[in-house]
């Protein structure tokens, strides 16, 4: 390997090898700025594009970007909100999209607590409710419930105390 090679940035596709260097610039003057990514002469090191359609995604610059983020992607039925979706409720709770629904339909299709079919105004997705402490999954709340168990900073004396509360009809 040259020296060159060993103090050069990696190329930014994810292949692992030195970044190659820009010669001239338009007006004759030599750069010294890294590209991007780059065509590699070996095909099986260039990683592929996502959607499983075969394209490399080792090309830089403003028209590749903007194809990999909406126009190539969408074509090929990626949707992005529901992707990310996906991705929150895998790093933040644990489950996938299937374990969710799975939860939703041994519920019932409604909250875990009042029994409502609506996840609440303006909301698509129910609330997950989890432990706090050990991050266990304990059900899927509409937003009032999950909001009041909230509220109430999920300790089931302070919940049975406001429950006996609301039967009594206040300390009157």
């Amino acid at each position: 390997m040259t020296r060159a090679a060993l103090t050069s940035p990696l190329c930014k596709c994810g292949c692992g090898l030195p970044a190659p260097r820009r010669e001239k610039g338009g007006s004759g003057r030599a750069f010294n700025k890294y590209v991007a990514g780059h065509y590699h002469l070996d095909t099986s090191t260039v990683p592929k594009c996502a959607c499983g359609c075969g394209r490399d995604v080792s090309r830089a610059g403003r028209k590749w970007r903007k194809w990999a983020k909406g126009c190539h992607l969408r074509k090929h039925g990626f949707d992005a909100k529901e992707a990310k979706i996906n991705e929150r409720l895998l790093r933040v709770y644990g489950i996938t999209r299937a374990a969710y629904e799975q939860l939703l339909s041994n519920q019932g299709g409604s909250c875990a607590i009042c029994g409502i079919r609506s996840p609440g105004k303006d909301r698509t997705m129910w609330c997950v409710d989890h432990d706090h402490d050990t991050g266990d999954v304990r059900g899927l709340l509409c937003g009032q419930c999950n909001a009041g168990i909230g509220n109430l900073r999920d300790d089931p004396i302070i919940i049975e105390r406001a429950a006996q509360y609301v039967r009594k009809g206040g300390f009157f």
